[in-house]
């Protein structure tokens, strides 16, 4: 013993023959759900007095293959700590909130970071990692490691950790995410449809912003704006997952415009049937000045006097129930 036996990180650190280790085995042979991993505690247990934190995530140096190029890492905190990250200020490196997920960031690469969590005295939490393997990514590896590292921000002591081995699961049968959409049920809604995976599984979907618009098998879109959606299928048993992108497409249309460029008329035609209300607008990309015509929605086309319009560049709009569908860019010479 070079000091005195003693608790804490410096009792491994002063002397030789100790050794800290905190490991958490994942072995998803063992069915451990949609988040497989595994729950810590963080904080600051023992101190009297404020202390501002950070925590670390990475994989073995020199890895050739770390488990981010296979799995998803989603690092949950619960509600107390993620008020004090949110309080302060939201701050880390290579992370990404997960919309709509309750209290979860997702890992972006091996160099992650939470940072500038302030623990009262004697304050703690918990930290649930979770590693979900991507079907159409994970190998043949048996095996993967990965650490957790708490640091105090103002002396760069390390004051706890965390390893985490995780096993894939042995001859799984891998799935993929897949949909489409089948039909309106009116002119105003779509029905997107993932298809079925043969075994228990979470349907997420998600917007082009990435906010989680529902889960479930089927989602219905009330909106007549065609977007791409994101399809996540997760496997009950083991958190597998795989992405897709699905396509909606609005029955309502901005199909052409002709003659572009136009010198005195233009036809615009479109498709708003089942539409309460729509209209064009033509707006100058010069002075920003636009005029709107009112449309017969069970209509095809409308003629559009341009004659006098300046010379120059213009959008072209489609509006139907309020809501912009499309646009097109139109030249007047």
């Amino acid at each position: 013993m070079n000091v005195p036996e003693q608790a804490g990180q410096n009792n491994a650190y002063h002397n030789n023959n100790i050794a800290n280790k905190n490991i958490s085995i994942v072995d998803n042979n063992e069915d451990l759900g949609e988040e497989p991993g595994a729950t810590v505690l963080i904080g600051n247990p023992v101190k009297t007095y404020p202390v501002i934190t950070e925590f670390e995530f990475f994989p073995p140096q020199n890895d050739p293959h770390p488990i981010l190029d296979e799995a998803e890492v989603i690092v949950t905190l619960d509600d107390h700590t993620w008020n004090l990250w949110l309080a302060g200020g939201k701050k880390g490196t290579a992370i990404r909130e997960v919309k709509g997920g309750g209290n979860k960031l997702r890992i972006l690469s091996d160099d992650a970071k939470i940072s500038n969590i302030k623990f009262g005295g004697k304050e703690w939490g918990t930290m649930h990692l979770s590693f979900n393997f991507l079907t159409e990514e994970v190998t043949n590896k048996p095996s993967y490691l990965y650490h957790l590292k708490q640091i105090e921000s103002e002396s760069g002591t390390v004051t706890g950790g965390e390893s985490y081995e995780i096993i894939p699961k042995f001859n799984r049968l891998m799935f993929m995410a897949q949909g489409d959409q089948v039909n309106n049920t009116t002119n105003q809604t779509f029905i997107l449809q993932a298809t079925a995976i043969n075994e228990p599984a979470i349907y997420n979907w998600y917007d082009e912003e990435g906010n989680l618009m529902h889960s479930g098998q089927q989602l219905n879109v009330n909106s007549a704006i065609a977007q791409t959606y994101k399809l996540e299928i997760i496997a009950e048993a083991d958190g597998y997952k795989d992405y897709t992108n699905i396509y909606a497409d609005s029955s309502y249309k901005l199909q052409s415009l002709s003659p572009n460029p136009a010198s005195s008329q233009v036809t615009v035609n479109y498709q708003t049937a089942g539409a309460d209300s729509g209209y064009i607008n033509i707006t100058s990309t010069q002075t920003a000045i636009s005029n709107n015509y009112i449309l017969d929605v069970n209509a095809a086309s409308v003629n559009i006097d341009v004659s006098t319009y300046p010379l120059g560049t213009y959008v072209v709009s489609l509006t139907c129930n309020g809501e912009i569908i499309a646009t097109k860019n139109l030249i007047i010479q």
